[in-house]
């Protein structure tokens, strides 16, 4: 199986495959066309391996599909990273995008495989007279 990408940022592994970075919006895994994103990902604290007693979010990159489809996704949560500023900094926007999608949730399939299902999760993002409001009420 050959991959094909012009640039190294982020760890992750595909099956058999030892763990290797990419960096690019879209690249081929084969003959696959596919293509990543950063994803706000809930596992829950019951899931196999977990590390925590609690459900937690992380950030994680996300792979799918031609058919936008998802393929796998990180073992592990993600940091920014570069290594210059200004990459470090396009890197934490890129990842500010996944507030702007649904929220995602690892659950078994019905062969007991971990897949990510979208779910709906009540947060209101601050706005910016929200911000206003509150230096209002600190100058009081």
């Amino acid at each position: 199986m050959g991959l094909k990408a012009t640039s190294v940022n982020f760890e992750f592994t595909l099956g058999e495959i030892p763990k290797f970075t990419i960096s690019t919006d879209s690249f081929n895994v084969g003959d696959k066309e596919m293509s990543w994103n950063y994803r706000i990902v809930l596992e829950p604290a019951e899931k196999d391996g977990s590390l925590f007693n609690e459900d937690n979010y992380t950030i994680r990159e996300v792979f799918y599909d031609e058919n936008n489809e998802i393929e796998f996704w990180s073992d592990e949560g993600s940091v920014p990273y570069g290594i210059s500023f200004q990459e470090v900094a396009d890197d934490f926007d890129l990842m500010s995008d996944a507030f702007k999608l649904p929220v995602l949730k690892v659950v078994k399939n019905e062969d007991g495989v971990d897949k990510l299902v979208e779910i709906e999760v009540e947060y209101e993002y601050p706005t910016e007279s929200d911000s206003e409001e509150a230096e209002d009420s600190d100058e009081q």
